[in-house]
């Protein structure tokens, strides 16, 4: 990985951190809001992009219910666990990339 891009992976990885980490209690607040409203914007505002569509979709076979069928609150459900999970697979990714910043022998490296 170039120079460039693991200033640009760590500078990334120091927000999502202060997200993950409470931090930023404005972003954790936002980010519990856009949650429990399903709002996509809001996601989208912290840099969740939240696709609705696979969302809905996804939330409909867990809870084995026809896609047809979902109403307001499943779509806020749907928006929020999906949000909620991406943030997740972000963080096991920051995981990777504070271990290659840090590099063998480092603590929290390799």
């Amino acid at each position: 990985m170039a120079r460039d891009e693991l200033d640009m992976s760590k500078s990334i990885n120091e927000a999502f951190i202060k997200i993950i980490l409470k931090q930023d209690t404005k972003s954790v607040k936002n980010f519990i809001t856009a949650m429990f409203r399903g709002s996509l914007m809001m996601m989208d505002n912290l840099g969740i992009a939240v696709k609705s569509e696979e969302a809905m979709e996804r939330y409909a076979r867990y809870i084995d219910k026809p896609l047809d069928e979902l109403d307001y609150v499943d779509h806020c459900m749907a928006v929020g666990l999906e949000g909620w999970r991406l943030l997740m697979e972000v963080e096991r990714e920051l995981i990777l990339v504070r271990r290659a910043i840090a590099g063998p022998g480092s603590p929290g490296g390799p």
